[in-house]
């Protein structure tokens, strides 16, 4: 245990100077998870971050190892990891499979097994901004307290460093919805010499945009 402690030392100090001399935060911060991820022997682990001026979900933006986590996303609240960005508590599952709270659709989308997990909070100077989750022990070994305060380090680290040097997540403010249509059909005539001119049409306009419709005739 000593000298697991001397090495999860050695690995702070690493993802310490990786945050704070990085070029591009971004690679910074995969590195830095890629790190905890390999001295505490897990299969994967993911950064996410929570869109607090948008549509409240949170997304995974960075991720080491496991399944390929592109285009999906969580409610906060939803999930263990939607429950820590909404309670802002460090959270350790030692069979997910059997944990209600447990986003059981990830893994049946992505064919990822998901067995234990420590998740904590990303917390800045003023809200919960996201988390980070390690999952797996390769060895088939729970979490111990060790485990936990690396991770801990990492996303106070990790909070500092956005903090300092900004990160564009690519979220989108969202803006209001002044016009909304919905499957919109338009037919003239009826029988054999019916025209469909609209065929469910879909749109949504928001406010300070600038909106052209132009027909095949030009108009």
């Amino acid at each position: 245990m000593k000298q697991e402690r001397i090495n999860y030392t050695q690995v702070v100090w690493t993802i310490t100077r990786l945050l704070q001399d990085a070029e591009s935060l971004e690679d910074a911060l995969r590195t830095s998870l890629g790190e905890v991820v390999r001295a505490v022997g897990a299969e994967a682990g993911t950064i996410w971050f929570y869109n607090s001026n948008g549509d409240k979900r949170i997304y995974p933006s960075f991720w080491i190892g496991g399944a390929d986590l592109t285009g999906l996303s969580l409610a906060a609240g939803e999930g263990i990891a939607g429950m820590v960005v909404q309670e802002g508590k460090t959270t350790v599952v030692k069979d997910c499979q059997k944990d209600e709270r447990w986003a059981g659709r990830f893994d049946e989308t992505t064919g990822f097994v998901t067995r234990s997990m420590v998740c904590v909070p990303l917390i800045n100077k003023y809200e919960v901004i996201g988390c980070i989750q390690i999952i797996n022990k390769k060895d088939g070994s729970l979490y111990n307290d060790d485990d936990v305060e690396l991770c801990e380090n990492l996303a106070m680290l990790t909070a500092i460093a956005i903090d300092d040097k900004g990160l564009n997540l690519g979220f989108v403010k969202e803006k209001k919805t002044i016009l909304s249509l919905q499957n919109v059909t338009k037919t003239y005539g009826s029988g054999e010499t019916a025209i469909k001119i609209l065929k469910g049409v879909n749109l949504e306009v928001q406010e300070g945009e600038f909106l052209v419709i132009l027909g095949e005739s030009g108009c």
